[in-house]
């Protein structure tokens, strides 16, 4: 399961799959990271889905870390240059920073463990 091949998530993985000698079959594609997810957790199969897409309190659900890593995703936030951010966009960035910042915590956390 994964996301569709024409989607960036589901291009990027495929790509690192293939540099690794790894050819994925899937049964399953779509842009809803949650369908993905809850069809993982319902024992229907496994899928490669970026830390920041995937719901890290969903107890019918592991997470494992690929070895080898796969190489991490930059998430980026722009705006126009010379403009200012209102103050609910400055509090968007710092929240997507604060988020990910919490992410990668857990994902080093001793609770995850490499497949």
């Amino acid at each position: 399961m994964g996301q569709p091949a024409e989607d960036s998530c589901g291009l990027i993985i495929d790509r690192q799959l293939e540099r690794l000698g790894v050819t994925p079959h899937y049964g399953f594609r779509s842009h809803d990271n949650g369908v993905v997810q809850g069809m993982v957790g319902a024992g229907m199969g496994v899928a490669i889905m970026p830390l920041f897409s995937v719901d890290i309190h969903d107890r019918a659900t592991s997470i494992r870390t690929t070895e080898p890593a796969l190489a991490p995703r930059d998430l980026s936030i722009v705006w126009g240059q010379g403009r200012t951010l209102s103050p609910l966009a400055k509090k968007f960035a710092n929240i997507v920073a604060e988020v990910c910042a919490d992410l990668l915590a857990q994902l080093e956390s001793p609770g995850v463990e490499a497949v």
